[in-house]
């Protein structure tokens, strides 16, 4: 399948002028309910994809992984990442409030650039909590991206309107949906970081 090359996307809206000691934090925040399992092999490409945007950018990095169903856990590599496999209930919230967590313990905003990217089916019974903490997380941030892979036609899908209508009126906020098939393309990625395909 088709890779992303460093020159294939140009990150200069989200990737400003660094003073060379500040590094990037890029936290990733998956739903590992059963729900999104059809999804997974997009999202890898997805984060592949992202890591090497971020190499291309940054001289010093951090990538951190994080799953939830109902509570959230801190993995150390990407393969348990992908491998987690929760299945219980979802709360999108809990793994929000722990990726804050992090940048608050370990990632001084003096040193880090800070991004988030939760990728999941989007079905959240609580959206309101969930878009409290997104928004909490965007003040400690400098981007946030959703990569949604929806089932159906997305009607039980309750942080996908919302978080669409946040991308759409905010520069530090990015949305993508993966193809119904499941299939993930380079555009996703210019999409969620508002990069014109040309």
């Amino acid at each position: 399948f088709e890779r992303l090359q460093p020159r294939d996307i140009v990150v200069k809206s989200r990737v400003p002028d660094k003073k060379p000691d500040i590094k990037a934090v890029v936290t990733f925040i998956l739903d590992s309910s059963g729900s999104t399992m059809r999804y997974v092999e997009a999202f890898k490409r997805f984060v592949y994809d992202m890591e090497s945007v971020v190499r291309a950018n940054y001289k010093g990095f951090d990538f951190r992984y994080i799953v939830f169903d109902t509570k959230a856990h801190v993995l150390k590599s990407k393969k348990d990442f992908f491998r987690s496999q929760l299945g219980g209930g979802t709360n999108y919230s809990v793994g929000l409030k722990k990726a804050k967590e992090l940048f608050q313990e370990q990632y001084p905003r003096s040193k880090w650039d800070r991004y988030t990217f939760i990728l999941g089916d989007m079905e959240d019974f609580s959206p309101e909590e969930a878009m409290a903490d997104i928004r909490a997380l965007l003040e400690e941030s400098e981007f946030f991206g959703g990569i949604a892979g929806l089932n159906g036609n997305g009607d039980w899908a309750g942080l996908h309107g919302p978080l669409f209508g946040l991308s759409e009126q905010s520069e530090a906020v990015g949305y993508t949906v993966i193809s119904p098939d499941g299939s993930y393309t380079i555009d996703n990625i210019k999409e969620i970081l508002k990069n014109p395909t040309e």
